[in-house]
């Protein structure tokens, strides 16, 4: 077992006294999804997993397939579907958003402080927090509780910004794990060297989140980015740094875990460079070429009326998974799944539940975007769409954020929402 190293503690204590002297914002996590599974759900769930590794047929619809799986096993998985309900494919264990989520257009790397040294293939180092599989963990390797330890993050720019953060805090293997090893009091949160806040962490095996103070990277002021190298490829990055103050303290272990850190965001519903933007002077532009300041003609959905608006912030990402809508006047327009348009029922996407997602729309009604259905044109007429084709070729997509709520702007001819 490691031993306390009392003058980190001091130091630490110190820290934080000065801290709050300079009125850095205490933030207050809140949980957000259930991960406290029993061991009979986590069995159920592995010995899942393990048939539909040894039978990917079970994924198939056609019946001969599944016919060539031994009985006992075919019975088996229906068992256990039946038991999980619809959601049979989500694990207890998982964190993955499935589907395109921010991570489609998103992008980090990480470094630790330490690391515990282990002969476990899965190891307790930086690739275990960011797995999206809370039964790995990375464990800081410093003598004591691992106070002053650290995760580090890194945010490229030209891909999604951060607005939030979810923590599983602990080993969360199982129950027992998870309460022998130390977890997580609380943490002081630096981006590029500078306190912004400090963090208070739940003692729970449950996902819990916080709002960032800021989006990472801030791209207002980018003098504080460094270069990195990964793979072979320079990056200017901003940089996130948990760093651990203080902790609650394991039955067995001084070792601190964190099973799972993940981030959700902005700048991921899109539109493909190359679309037309419909400015006030009743000209277009790509919006590849809309700049901050540029007036545009939009739409005020509270007002009923259009007005000329002013352009704050353009997010510039990259898509592997995008969708073209073909309509019925002969245009087309590509997308992510999650972009808003504005319809003769009000607001629909292609995957409402992660339109919803987006705090401009969390409280409003979004409707699934389908073959058939009516988009409102710029002159309020109705334009169906005919098609909707999948496309996975990496693109370059734009959208655009305005000063206020409630408006729409017109691109290729329909009225589209704003991040």
């Amino acid at each position: 077992m490691k031993t306390k190293n009392w003058m980190v503690c001091i130091l630490f204590v110190i820290m934080q006294m000065n801290a709050l002297g300079q009125n850095i914002p205490v933030i207050e996590t809140r949980i957000t999804s259930p991960y406290s599974f029993t061991d009979t759900e986590l069995k159920l769930d592995e010995e899942l997993e393990s048939l539909l590794k040894k039978y990917p047929a079970l994924y198939s619809d056609n019946d001969s397939y599944k016919n060539q799986i031994p009985a006992k096993d075919r019975e088996r998985f229906e068992y256990i579907i039946n038991k999980k309900g619809e959601n049979f494919e989500s694990m207890v264990w998982s964190t993955d958003p499935m589907g395109c989520s921010w991570y489609c257009g998103a992008y980090h790397f990480e470094t630790v402080s330490s690391s515990l040294s282990s002969t476990s293939s899965s190891g307790y180092d930086a690739s275990s927090i960011f797995d999206f599989d809370v039964r790995t963990a990375w464990v800081e390797g410093a003598k004591g509780y691992g106070i002053g330890e650290y995760v580090e993050v890194h945010f490229p720019i030209n891909y999604a910004q951060a607005t939030d953060c979810y923590i599983v805090n602990g080993y969360n293997k199982d129950e027992r794990i998870w309460k022998n090893n130390s977890r997580v009091k609380t943490m002081n949160l630096y981006v590029d060297e500078k306190l912004i806040g400090i963090v208070n962490l739940k003692d729970t095996r449950d996902e819990q989140s916080f709002s960032l103070p800021d989006t990472i990277p801030n791209l207002s002021d980018t003098t504080a980015f460094k270069i990195m190298e990964v793979e072979g490829e320079k990056y200017k990055v901003s940089t996130l740094k948990f760093l651990l103050t203080d902790v609650y303290r394991g039955d067995k272990y001084d070792d601190t875990a964190i099973s799972e850190l993940f981030f959700n965001g902005i700048g991921v519903h899109c539109i493909v460079e190359g679309a037309n933007v419909s400015m006030v002077d009743g000209l277009t532009k790509n919006i590849e070429n809309i700049k901050p300041g540029d007036s545009l003609l939009t739409y005020n959905l509270k007002e009923n009326k259009y007005s000329k608006k002013k352009v704050k912030l353009i997010h510039s990402v990259y898509h592997d998974t995008l969708y073209t809508l073909g309509l019925s006047n002969g245009e087309s327009i590509t997308v992510t799944d999650d972009h808003p348009f504005l319809s003769s029922m009000g607001w629909v996407s292609i995957a409402p539940s992660k339109t919803k997602k987006y705090k401009r729309y969390a409280n409003q009604q979004v409707y699934e975007l389908k073959i058939g259905t009516q988009l409102l044109a710029k002159d309020f007429s109705s334009e169906t769409v005919n098609n909707i084709s999948q496309i996975t070729n990496r693109r370059k997509t734009y959208t655009l954020e305005f000063e206020e709520d409630g408006l729409a702007f017109v691109v290729n001819g329909v009225l589209v929402g704003q991040e």
